[in-house]
């Protein structure tokens, strides 16, 4: 694994987090209200998906539970995303999430997030832009498109094109690039556990 691809990927995941993040709280300074909405409708959708909040669940251990679960399928989400080399449009995303979460309640009530609330934003941010940078080194490896600016944005042209079904010639098999990369995943799975598990340990006997 060439520690320059995964530097660069994780510059361009953290920017595109961190730049949405900002964007997100100028929107709800100048719409608090419209953007407000939007994040209820969003904890909505997390609902119908199996998403509960913590007052809905038995026991902490419960809650415990749930949130590593929770968690886990965002990082298995953020993973495959990186895979298919469209990690920078979700990590967008994820930026404005957490920013709605962050800024829009207070916009409204006047009340600042403890810092509780942001040691666990941080967290997971972390594994989720974690995840989604080492399955995007993974991804330059065996479709040989490097993280620049110039070869992203014309295989992004061609997916939006193809409504996504589109697909790069593969310049190296899947599992030589996985059996080469074993200690380096090996590694990246305690990291992304750890952060998982502490985490959502944080957010249950701490938050």
């Amino acid at each position: 694994m060439k520690n320059r691809v995964l530097l660069r990927w994780l510059l361009i995941n953290s920017l595109c987090f961190t730049g949405m993040f900002l964007t997100g709280f100028l929107l709800i300074k100048l719409f608090p209200h419209p953007m407000l909405g939007l994040l209820n409708r969003w904890f909505s959708l997390i609902e119908l998906t199996g998403g509960k909040r913590m007052a809905e669940l038995p026991s902490r251990m419960s809650a415990f539970i749930h949130i590593v679960t929770r968690n886990s399928f965002s990082v298995l989400i953020a993973f495959v995303v990186g895979l298919l080399l469209l990690a920078p449009p979700i990590t967008t995303i994820w930026g404005l999430f957490y920013s709605l979460v962050a800024f829009a309640v207070p916009s409204i009530t006047g009340s600042p997030r403890p810092l509780n609330f942001w040691i666990l934003i941080m967290f997971e941010a972390l594994f989720l832009i974690i995840s989604a940078t080492y399955s995007s080194v993974l991804a330059s490896e065996i479709f040989g498109i490097e993280p620049k600016k110039g070869p992203l944005l014309e295989h992004w042209k061609r997916e939006l094109k193809t409504l996504l079904t589109y697909f790069p010639e593969r310049k190296r098999n899947w599992r030589e690039v996985f059996d080469e990369n074993a200690k380096e995943s090996i590694f990246f799975i305690f990291i992304v556990a750890s952060l998982l598990l502490f985490g959502a340990w944080f957010e249950v006997w701490v938050y």
